[in-house]
């Protein structure tokens, strides 16, 4: 992000991150960079900085409901890969966190997941251009992929899509989730050369697009990097993810080169 866009981002934020010294004067700690500050302080800053860029969460990610942008997210995945009807790629990641609090709301253990760290499974669901069209955090590392999709509202709005008679509103994901008239998964197993082997091919190339959405969104904000992990609450952990989401969308819309990276063990065909 060079100078240019960094001075947008501040614009956008400029009135939530101000706060006045003692002479009642304000000072846009944004563009202050050398400010030394205790950790106490820093955290408050943390808190205050992300509640701030939260507050910018329906304008840059929004799964497309209008025609014009459904239109456009279809058309990308077709000039792309020749999938026609396709509106997203989904996943889920898992975001690494320390152990809760014995005094939290939730049991640790529903946070342990199967690799045996304690983390938040992340649900995202992405365009063609890897722009991060939704994100849910709300769920502990212990939950399936499958089961965060069971209870999502893109899961009912592609339900209530395909009822009244919609045939090409359709997601792509792996064989972790259900095969559903909306949500397209792999075939498994299929013979070298036939139409199922061919469709499984263009499936697993056109929806590579979420797993590189997710090493870019990463690959920018090391925090979120399984080898980092948060020292946050569950909650606030979900909200800094949700924050890096807004960020990377508004590097995105500004033509910033990503810098992936892949995470060993979490692609799945």
């Amino acid at each position: 992000m060079d100078n240019y866009e960094l001075d947008e981002l501040v614009n956008i934020l400029e009135e939530e991150i101000q706060r006045r010294n003692n002479r009642n004067l304000h000072k846009s700690v944004g563009k202050d960079f050398v400010c030394p500050l205790s950790q106490p302080a820093v955290s408050r800053s943390l808190h205050s900085v992300v509640s701030a860029i939260l507050n910018q969460l329906n304008q840059h990610i929004k799964f497309p409901q209008r025609d014009e942008e459904i239109l456009d997210v279809k058309n990308g995945f077709y000039n792309r890969f020749g999938m026609p009807g396709i509106i997203g790629a989904i996943d889920c990641t898992h975001l690494s966190i320390v152990s809760p609090s014995r005094n939290g709301p939730n049991p640790r253990l529903i946070f342990l997941n199967r690799k045996n760290f304690f983390s938040l499974n992340c649900q995202i669901i992405c365009d063609s251009n890897l722009k991060i069209l939704n994100l849910n955090a709300r769920f502990p590392g212990s939950v399936h992929d499958a089961a965060i999709w069971s209870l999502s509202d893109v899961r009912l709005l592609l339900k209530r899509k395909y009822q009244a008679g919609g045939r090409d509103f359709l997601l792509l994901g792996d064989s972790a989730y259900p095969l559903r008239p909306y949500l397209m998964t792999p075939i498994l197993h299929a013979l070298p050369g036939t139409p199922e082997s061919q469709y499984t091919d263009t499936h697993c190339r056109a929806r590579n697009c979420v797993e590189r959405c997710i090493g870019a969104l990463k690959g920018r904000f090391r925090c979120l990097r399984e080898d980092r992990v948060l020292h946050h609450a569950p909650a606030f952990a979900a909200k800094i993810l949700y924050a890096c989401g807004i960020l990377q969308n508004i590097i995105k819309d500004a033509n910033v080169a990503d810098d992936e990276i892949f995470e060993p063990g979490e692609t799945i065909i």
